[in-house]
């Protein structure tokens, strides 16, 4: 290793790609995490994805000489966001081949937590499943994928990646996966 500089813990890497430790996520008490903690919230915690929202951050940094900042990330979410959905497109379109339609109808719903019944619906109105039946059966394919989760009553929602096997009931909420929210156009 003659010249190499070990690069370190992985936190302390992005520490030094950004100008704070902490990344403001939301308002309020408290609205504040890690960086490391903020990138993971947005990836499948695959290392591949990890890479592509690293090298998202490096796209933004080409158009931004003088480093990346906080306000940066939200670029950043946006470039990875597009990556992330089209990765979920070219994963799934062998099983569902109208996941872009799909994806539209959870666009459409414009929340981040919904009502199972509620994607059903739009399913169903869209014309992408030609009954509930159907739909339930779309619904958990998106939640298998990790596109959706389930959105207990209180704590952080649960991903096929990191909990499997979970059966859906129908009282469940679901929640869309952080990584997607800017390609839907979900605030």
């Amino acid at each position: 290793m003659d010249g190499a500089r070990p690069v370190g813990e992985p936190k302390a890497a992005l520490v030094a790609l950004f100008d704070s430790v902490n990344v403001r996520y939301r308002t309020g008490r408290d609205g504040r995490r890690p960086i490391f903690d903020h990138m993971l919230s947005r990836t499948l915690r695959r290392p591949r994805d990890v890479i592509c929202w690293l090298r998202s951050s490096a796209q933004i940094l080409q158009d931004r000489p003088g480093g990346l900042s906080r306000e940066s990330l939200a670029d950043t979410d946006e470039v990875y966001s597009k990556a992330l959905k089209q990765e979920f497109v070219d994963e799934m379109r062998p099983e569902l081949p109208q996941i872009e339609e799909v994806l539209k109808a959870v666009s459409q719903l414009r929340k981040l937590v919904f009502e199972q019944q509620e994607l059903q619906d739009a399913l169903v109105q869209r014309g992408v499943c030609p009954n509930g039946a159907a739909a339930q059966i779309v619904c958990k394919a998106l939640l298998r994928f990790s596109v959706l989760g389930r959105q207990p009553k209180s704590g952080a929602p649960n991903f096929e990646y990191q909990v499997s096997g979970y059966e859906l009931i129908p009282s469940d909420n679901l929640t869309l996966h952080r990584g997607l929210v800017k390609a839907l156009g979900i605030s």
